[in-house]
């Protein structure tokens, strides 16, 4: 009684919610990088690839402005990396609808309102990352030269992941225009049963289509360049 005058009692104050999305939290690196690995290989063989084989000087000649060539080349990697993330998180919300996780007492219940958020809250990187790849693809002079820069480059979406089984990331409002860690709070918040504002979605998508528009405007640049064309 002397030495234990205070008898501490432990408290979880966290809703079921809230635990689910700490221990949910590799969600969002999953789709981050689902984005980032399902748009590299149409990113890189459509640039490095076509100049290795040789195909890329006939499609040159094609009288269309470079940029639509560049946009072409985009939309397709855009879309593989949009259908990558679709399929990564229908595939992880039929495996998780599986376990038996309220008998640990975690909420599992994402309803159709709450998906539409984290592919709103991911999408503007499917934007980013296929014209980032592109333009570091266009320095590669093969198609393995091409995959090897972007397999340094995976480290980036992964970062915040990995923080975040230290040291929660939580939301802040300056976080949301960041690329990739944006999209972590996001996702984070809606997993906790939270709604970020209207607000956060639209500065995420402005910096992702004005990051995408230098980026393209930079690939359209060395797409005109000889030493970028025959420099195999």
């Amino acid at each position: 009684a002397v030495m234990q005058t205070l008898k501490v009692e432990q408290v979880e104050v966290a809703t079921a919610q809230q635990r689910a999305a700490m221990i949910f939290n590799f969600i969002p690196m999953f789709l981050v990088l689902a984005l980032f690995t399902a748009a590299m290989p149409i990113a890189s063989d459509s640039t490095a690839g076509e100049r290795e084989r040789g195909s890329l000087e006939p499609l040159l000649i094609i009288p269309i402005p470079r940029w639509q060539l560049v946009a072409g080349k985009w939309l397709a990697a855009t879309w593989a990396a949009m259908l990558g993330m679709l399929l990564t998180l229908g595939f992880t919300l039929v495996v998780l609808s599986r376990l038996a996780l309220e008998e640990l007492g975690i909420r599992n219940h994402l309803g159709v309102g709450q998906v539409l958020l984290i592919l709103a809250a991911v999408a503007p990187m499917g934007l980013v990352w296929p014209a980032v790849q592109m333009f570091v693809s266009c320095f590669a002079k093969s198609f393995k030269e091409a995959q090897s820069y972007l397999g340094m480059l995976v480290i980036f979406p992964t970062i915040p992941g990995i923080v975040s089984v230290f040291y929660p990331i939580t939301n802040r409002p300056w976080m949301h225009p960041l690329p990739v860690l944006g999209q972590y709070a996001m996702v984070t918040e809606v997993l906790g049963g939270k709604f970020p504002p209207a607000l956060s979605f639209a500065a995420a998508v402005v910096v992702a289509v004005g990051l995408t528009a230098i980026l393209l405007v930079f690939a359209t640049r060395l797409f005109s360049s000889e030493k970028i064309v025959f420099g195999r």
